[in-house]
């Protein structure tokens, strides 16, 4: 399955907007002024424990529901954040959820595995591998699940998905998204205040994007 629906379609998985809050404690602390430092609490989007994974997420798994997928084929590290927000999205969607991670299992789960356990996804160990091997470990998984009849959306680490013929629109509507999400900035009084940034600290490009 590629994921290409067509016509963009987005899963409702979260609560937006994310609040976005005054530090002035830290701020000081950084020799700012105390209105000079605002948080996007990205740990706040009501799912699986929270994470901006799931701004991309929402639109992966519209397009998965688009083209009848019964199952979420994802990869990762043991903890990865994505991984554990692909399995929540599958418990709130009724989608199956498999994921496949470098490592190996252990008598003992943590973290992130515990969640994806909780939210019923099924954990493939592929050994010591990564990238390359770690996508065609997923790929195999995926070609046994059809056998089975089952209809897997494959989705990359990451996730970094291509939609050849609907990007610009989905890029048009998460455009519209932005926009709407004017209402969550915060007031002073009854006047729209916007913070005027210097420095913004954002972790990967991905991230960037969906915020």
């Amino acid at each position: 399955m590629g994921l290409d629906s067509g016509a963009p379609r987005r899963a409702a998985l979260a609560t937006w907007p994310t609040p976005l809050e005054p530090a002035p404690r830290l701020a000081r602390e950084l020799g700012l002024g105390a209105e000079d430092l605002w948080v996007k609490r990205e740990d706040l989007t009501g799912l699986g424990g929270g994470g901006n994974k799931v701004r991309k997420l929402e639109w992966i798994c519209g397009a998965a529901l688009a083209e009848g997928a019964t199952t979420l084929v994802t990869t990762g590290a043991a903890q990865s954040n994505h991984a554990r927000l692909t399995a929540a999205a599958g418990a709130r969607l009724g989608l199956d959820v498999v994921l496949v991670l470098a490592g190996s299992a252990t008598s003992s789960s943590s973290g992130n595995l515990v969640l994806d356990g909780l939210f019923g996804a099924t954990v493939v160990w592929a050994g010591n591998v990564r990238g390359a091997e770690l996508a065609a470990a997923a790929e195999r998984v995926a070609q046994r699940l059809r056998q089975r009849g089952a209809v897997p959306a494959v989705i990359p680490l990451g996730p970094v998905v291509k939609l050849p013929s609907s990007a610009r629109r989905a890029g048009r509507a998460a455009s519209g998204a932005c926009d709407r999400k004017a209402e969550g900035r915060p007031r002073s009084g009854s006047t729209w205040m916007i913070p005027t940034t210097q420095r913004a600290c954002v972790p990967g490009a991905a991230r960037q994007a969906g915020v």
